[in-house]
């Protein structure tokens, strides 16, 4: 029954290998409300394809953070999940992350550089 629900994936959420799918896996249904109709309009399309766009984040970001409440606990929440978001697209595309692929698993990678961050 609870699997029915495409609200969260608990079993991709738990074990997923990077920041990126655990933050898509959560809450789907408002995570895809977001990426459609927040992201994609701050999203600037001048710039070419998959490239990282920090201000298009930080203000999807923004829109989820307002919706959770007005409590200092749910920015601090969401400004360190962009944190590690952010750090994770930037260091993903790196040699040396490259380089620790090769000896550890990318769980691995993730539980440091989460736990680091």
């Amino acid at each position: 029954m609870f699997n029915s629900l495409r609200c969260i994936d608990i079993l991709k959420f738990m074990w997923s290998s990077n920041p990126k799918d655990a933050i898509s896996f959560w809450n789907m249904r408002t995570q895809e409300w977001l990426k459609y109709y927040a992201m994609l309009r701050f999203t600037d399309r001048s710039l070419p394809r998959g490239k990282l766009q920090p201000w298009a984040l930080a203000k999807t970001f923004a829109v989820s953070a307002g919706f959770h409440g007005y409590y200092h606990g749910y920015y601090g929440f969401f400004i360190g999940l962009l944190m590690i978001d952010i750090a994770w697209k930037i260091g993903d595309s790196t040699a040396f992350v490259g380089k620790l692929r090769a000896i550890f698993p990318a769980r691995a990678i993730t539980l440091v550089s989460v736990a680091l961050a």
